[in-house]
């Protein structure tokens, strides 16, 4: 039977334990990502909304809401990402419209400022800016809500199923330590 001595030991918990620490940050770091690309993104949105009522059956609101985000890949861009959304919206006896802006964070911590039209189910998304490697992102996306919302008293979940694609400019990307290429 092999028997080691307690400095061998030291030794190896201390290789172990720093081991894990080099692996375990890995681990919990954005997926590299392509510097373009097209994409399908699984998302669960929580909000509330504060109304007015403008008279005429028309009204107005305020919304927030935060999203849950997965790439349906399973990984890659923005896989595990978090947004927080507001917008304004106006209501007739016309379909809702709602404009507003998101803000989407990935696991990095780097971000994607999003500016959204919504017009009952379907909507649509442009990129304005990204901090790290989304430096000078440009994109655009469609969306759906799979659902109809659910309301109860001002609040309001639903799931949507965005796809779109993006380009990171070649100067940004290739500085970037996150690339995939």
């Amino acid at each position: 039977m092999l028997t080691l001595d307690y400095s061998v030991k030291r030794r190896m918990a201390a290789l172990a334990a720093g081991f894990a620490m080099a692996v375990l940050p890995l681990s919990l770091a954005a997926e590299p990502i392509k510097s373009h690309g097209l994409f399908k993104l699984e998302m669960d949105m929580l909000g509330s909304y504060d109304g007015m009522d403008l008279g005429d059956d028309r009204a107005g609101a305020i919304y927030q809401y935060t999203l849950d985000i997965k790439n349906a890949d399973g990984a890659g861009f923005l896989h595990n990402a978090t947004a927080k959304c507001f917008s304004i919206g106006y209501f007739t006896d016309e379909p809702e419209h709602q404009t507003g802006f998101c803000t989407v964070t990935d696991v990095d911590g780097d971000r994607i400022l999003q500016r959204y039209h919504r017009s009952t189910v379907l909507g649509h998304i442009t990129y304005v800016s990204g901090t790290g490697k989304y430096d000078g992102i440009e994109g655009e996306a469609e969306y759906v809500v799979n659902a109809e919302d659910v309301w109860e008293g001002n609040q309001v979940a639903s799931s949507l199923t965005m796809m779109g694609s993006y380009v990171i400019p070649k100067r940004v990307f290739e500085a970037s330590a996150h690339n995939g290429q």
